[in-house]
């Protein structure tokens, strides 16, 4: 377990009321390979929005709604904490607490086989079948009307869940949900759960340079590096980070790992912990 946690992580559980829950959050986060300041983040939006929970054990409903609740206003943060949820989410599934809808809980059966095939069959590993899990239970509390059947499923349904989707989420993520939402389609028709074949969903399209580029012409990185006034020492720190990325292919997670104890003095080795 990781508990060497950052002295703003541990002030915030220190002074919070609900830090028996945050450590719990946090030491996930840590196993799950997140950097102590995203893990700060996330605790700090989570503790704004567990007094909106029911208790220990809430649906995927209930985050939503409290997620949702919190996070409006400014226009940035009803992303960020769409992370947390998210984050959340798979921390609560992962320990067993997370309840079922009660469409999700009418068709427990299939989704407990659909886990089974997505382990033994496709040999997912957890973290993707976590993914899965989600979306499968996102799409059986709000893509069926109440006590819908499977089997009278229509394409209608699915086009009327996958735009509620991209009205939450960016194409780029739109894609993962269509193609976790396929694979369950899929298996329910193998299963006989639905009469026809209902995974001819259109994935979102994206294209190339669409995106901001990812990384910026050598002359432009040299220039960069070569502006910074080494005078101060927040500079020569600045100057120290970027040319660890530069010339090194260091990633930001990895620099904000860095301590002194990093360098071996005596064999002039730097040592790198790669979350």
């Amino acid at each position: 377990m990781v508990t060497d946690f950052p002295s703003n992580t541990r002030a915030l559980l220190a002074r919070s009321t609900y830090a028996s829950e945050l450590k719990a959050f946090a030491i996930w986060l840590g196993g799950e390979r997140y950097t102590p300041c995203v893990v700060q983040s996330h605790l700090l939006r989570l503790e704004q929005v567990l007094p909106r929970l029911p208790g220990p054990m809430c649906s995927a409903d209930d985050l939503r709604k409290a997620f949702g609740a919190v996070g409006r206003g400014v226009p940035s943060r009803p992303f960020v904490f769409h992370a947390t949820e998210r984050a959340y989410c798979r921390f609560l599934l992962a320990r067993g607490r997370l309840l079922r809808s009660g469409d999700d809980g009418h068709h427990a059966s299939l989704c407990s086989a659909y886990q089974r095939h997505l382990l033994e069959v496709r040999g997912l590993s957890l973290s993707s079948r976590e993914h899965h899990a989600m979306t499968v239970a996102d799409f059986l509390a709000r893509g069926l009307d109440a006590e819908q059947n499977l089997n009278a499923l229509t394409l209608t349904d699915i086009e009327r869940y996958v735009a509620l989707r991209s009205r939450e989420l960016s194409r780029h993520s739109l894609q993962h949900v269509v193609a976790y939402l396929r694979s369950f389609l899929r298996f329910c028709h193998e299963q006989g759960q639905t009469s026809r074949r209902l995974d001819a969903i259109e994935t979102p399209r994206t294209f190339r340079g669409e995106l901001p580029p990812q990384a910026l012409e050598w002359s432009a990185v040299q220039a960069l590096i070569q502006s910074v006034d080494l005078a101060s020492k927040a500079g020569r720190r600045d100057h120290c980070i970027l040319h660890l990325m530069a010339h090194y292919g260091l990633r930001p997670s990895e620099v904000v790992t860095l301590r002194l104890d990093s360098i071996n003095w005596d064999t002039s080795v730097l040592h790198v912990v790669q979350p």
